[in-house]
């Protein structure tokens, strides 16, 4: 048992001592800074102030940089074309193609920065909407990352909304972010798709109209009849296909919904949900130029003076026998 104790002693003596060891070390490495800021006390207070001026001359002739968030729907199955249009207007910007721009943004096309787009996954609905999707997510899905997988684009184009997010300097952020959305839409081939695709639902409605209002005149005509207790034009032979013809009016009435709120999307090939514009950014980059130069010249200096200290510790190091 001494023995024992003994070796505890030991071990909380050496924990201690290391923890204190740690302390001193912590300490003079803040001596150490504190020393290196009042050796260099005047240069840093210059660098300070020629990075303020700096800045404060490039704030004056500058833009703010604003964020426009749009939530949107591709429709006609141009969730493809809307992804490669988006990394083809990056890429156009990287070349500094501005004719291109030019063509769609006019003079403020220099104010336009870059475009971002992911899906909002909902994958939940995805398998709702239709039973077959569910199987598509299990051949698809083959033991690959979940989060990647969601967001790969052989499944987010199958998700319903997505968020693209628009930077540009300037108070013309929201016109620039609605030309954008104009551009994408000026498809020739999508709004052939649009024409067609817009008829069509209009007649899927009208079908499905005239299917309810038979489905309503069956129901009518077996319910007079059988509180008269006269014979039925139509004959319901038992309870249980009068339910199957209350569960299709059901159906029929849920088609009805989708149908509707499908021929409101169709208006526009990307179809503009929500819209939220000139949100500042967040972090440095936001941060004016007068507090950030003087940031940046303060790190270059510090750690430019970092290097030339190690390099002298070094060299001493190689000289010792």
């Amino acid at each position: 048992m001494a023995q024992q104790h003994s070796s505890e002693e030991v071990d909380l003596g050496y924990l201690f001592r290391s923890i204190g060891g740690f302390f001193k070390k912590l300490i003079k490495l803040l001596f150490l800074v504190l020393a290196f800021f009042k050796k260099y006390l005047i240069v840093l207070i210059v660098l300070i102030l020629v990075g303020f001026g700096l800045g404060y001359y490039l704030d004056s002739d500058s833009k703010l940089i604003y964020n426009n968030e749009l939530i949107v729907i591709p429709n006609f199955e141009s969730t493809d074309y809307l992804y490669e249009k988006v990394k083809a207007i990056n890429a156009k910007k990287e070349a500094k193609d501005s004719i291109f721009f030019k063509s769609f943004l006019g003079e403020d096309h220099q104010d336009f920065i870059k475009i971002e787009i992911e899906p909002i996954i909902d994958v939940y609905s995805f398998m709702a909407e239709k039973k077959e999707n569910l199987e598509t997510l299990k051949i698809l899905y083959d033991d690959k990352d979940a989060e990647e997988f969601l967001t790969d684009i052989t499944i987010s184009k199958y998700y319903k909304y997505h968020k693209i997010s628009i930077i540009c300097k300037g108070n013309n952020s929201e016109q620039i972010s609605k030309n954008i959305l104009k551009f994408f839409n000026s498809n020739e081939h999508f709004k052939l798709y649009q024409k067609v695709g817009i008829k069509d639902t209009e007649i899927q409605i009208s079908q499905n109209a005239n299917m309810i209002s038979q489905v309503d005149s069956i129901l009518k005509n077996v319910s007079e009849n059988t509180k008269k207790n006269q014979s039925q034009t139509v004959y319901i032979n038992t309870q249980t296909e009068l339910y199957q013809m209350v569960n299709i009016k059901q159906a029929l009435l849920n088609n009805r919904l989708k149908l509707q709120t499908k021929y409101i999307d169709q208006n526009e090939i990307i179809k503009l949900v929500s819209g939220n514009y000139n949100l500042q950014l967040r972090g440095i980059s936001a941060l004016p130029n007068k507090i950030k130069i003087p940031i940046y010249l303060l790190l270059i200096f510090s750690i430019v003076s970092f290097l030339i200290y190690l390099y002298k510790k070094l060299k001493e190091i190689s000289k010792e026998d």
